[in-house]
């Protein structure tokens, strides 16, 4: 589906919002993964600011926050989003990002015979993302 929509009101895209049970410990982590500074607002928020992205990574606490369950059953939390990243080492953004708190999980859904390889990694709120090569 190859399809334009005009945008007569001119929405923008601010942010983007993560839920967690420690935004300020989730803020830290991104702004040390993609090299960025962390602000925090008056109502106990995060916001992680990354040179180039265009907008910013956001941090809210949820009291009810459940962790998502990767590649969990139908009955589990799910993952809701997760960003894509591009490295020029997958071996050492692994490591790196590992270093941060980030998990690397088992399963993986990348498959060997794929064009296109990456691997996902947990953040340490359990939010999916993945490294590709650049």
């Amino acid at each position: 589906m190859d399809k334009n929509y005009d945008n007569p009101i001119e929405v923008k895209v601010q942010s983007l919002i993560y839920d967690c049970d420690r935004p300020e410990e989730l803020a830290m982590f991104y702004a040390k993964l993609l090299g960025g500074k962390v602000d925090s607002d008056p109502y106990g928020g995060y916001s992680v600011t990354v040179p180039g992205l265009g907008i910013d990574l956001g941090f809210q606490v949820d009291e009810q926050y459940k962790r998502p369950v990767w590649l969990g059953s139908e009955t589990d939390q799910q993952p809701m989003l997760h960003l894509d990243l591009k490295v020029k080492n997958r071996k050492e953004a692994i490591d790196y990002a590992v270093s941060l708190g980030a998990i690397v999980p088992e399963k993986q859904f990348c498959q060997l015979d794929w064009d296109v390889q990456w691997i996902t990694l947990l953040d340490p709120a359990g939010h999916p993302f993945c490294f590709f090569d650049e």
